[in-house]
């Protein structure tokens, strides 16, 4: 929500950031009131605090992706039906719907139920499987080859018809992951760029719910 705020104070008109500097001031004072500024992270505290149009772009950026984190979060509390595809990213204007903010946390506490750690684990080897196909273009861009010789895309067929055959993606494209209807190797760079922060803030939170870090600032994403 505060991430919308600044994107209209980096944008709006002098009287629509006057209304949000309100607003983000409200948010402060529901946060403080619902016992939730202890639960922020130390890089989110100083980022909420901080008077409105103050973030730089890149702080922007990073959170308007963390709507991903935050989608898979409230999947895992069966807010969503499901994932989507890996080429489809959650909103912020979805995610933050579904937390009703300004309104008292105890009716959403009581709406939500987490899912078996089982069907969380099984989300989350698949994220870190779509991270890992993520990494192996960034190696072919940069030129790297396995020691071994080996061909990095015989190990993503390899890779991708172990995937398809356990259910984990749809028909395969000329044998690799298929996403924006196309083969993952044919992705443009903007098409690149977006599956790869799908994947990476997906495994993010996932690794998170799995209990790979305490610290919401420092969750590892190895592959």
């Amino acid at each position: 929500m505060r991430g919308k705020f600044e994107a209209i104070a980096a944008s709006g008109s002098p009287e629509m950031v006057t209304v949000h500097e309100e607003m983000a001031t409200q948010l402060n004072i529901w946060l403080a009131d619902e016992g939730l500024v202890p639960a922020q992270s130390t890089l989110e505290k100083p980022l909420v605090s901080r008077g409105l149009g103050s973030w730089s772009r890149q702080e922007k950026i990073d959170v308007a992706w963390r709507a991903n984190s935050l989608g898979v979060i409230l999947w895992a509390l069966s807010q969503f039906k499901e994932l989507p595809h890996w080429d489809a990213e959650f909103t912020p204007q979805e995610t933050i719907k579904q937390l009703n903010l300004f309104a008292p946390t105890t009716a959403f506490l009581e709406k939500v139920s987490l899912r078996p750690d089982s069907e969380i684990g099984k989300a989350r080897d698949l994220a870190e499987v779509w991270h890992w196909r993520s990494r192996i273009r960034r190696l072919q861009e940069d030129g790297m080859k396995p020691e071994d010789g080996s061909d990095l895309m015989e190990i993503v067929r390899a890779a991708t018809a172990a995937a398809h055959k356990n259910g984990d993606i749809p028909n395969p494209i000329d044998g690799d992951f298929p996403v924006f209807g196309k083969a993952y190797a044919d992705l443009s760079q903007d098409e690149y760029y977006a599956a790869t922060s799908i994947a990476v803030e997906r495994h993010y939170a996932l690794n998170w719910l799995c209990g790979y870090a305490a610290d919401w600032d420092c969750v590892p994403t190895d592959t």
